[in-house]
């Protein structure tokens, strides 16, 4: 499942889309395929994402999950890219959320999509 969200973007999710999150993304899409989280996590981040990642090892803690937190690594379950250059297509509040059998990517030009995208 991938999902985007972003203020500048004009295609709204289906209001009978089957995937209820909040914030509800402006672009859904989705395939088949799941992604269970395990007992052990690893979040790895780039960028200036590295707030971001401690409160996503704060949120797994606190639903029992083990964590820890590698600054660029490409080998975490969890990935944080904080890019600047995802502004124009994003915004300051927009972010990508990608999920695939192996992990999570969430991808945002500053910290408050990242944050968004995590929540979601």
């Amino acid at each position: 499942m991938g999902c985007s969200s972003s203020k500048s973007s004009l295609i709204k999710t289906p209001p009978n889309a089957s995937v209820v999150i909040i914030p509800q993304p402006h672009i859904l899409s989705i395939s088949d395929g799941s992604y269970t989280v395990p007992k052990s996590n690893t979040i790895s981040y780039s960028g200036s994402s590295k707030k971001a990642a401690e409160w996503l090892h704060k949120l797994l803690q606190s639903a029992n999950l083990n964590s820890e937190i590698e600054e660029r690594s490409e080998r975490g379950n969890f990935k944080l890219v904080q890019d600047i250059a995802l502004t124009k297509e994003l915004g300051d509040e927009g972010y990508v959320l990608d999920i695939y059998s192996d992990g999570v990517t969430i991808k945002a030009a500053g910290e408050t999509g990242l944050f968004y995208g995590i929540q979601s």
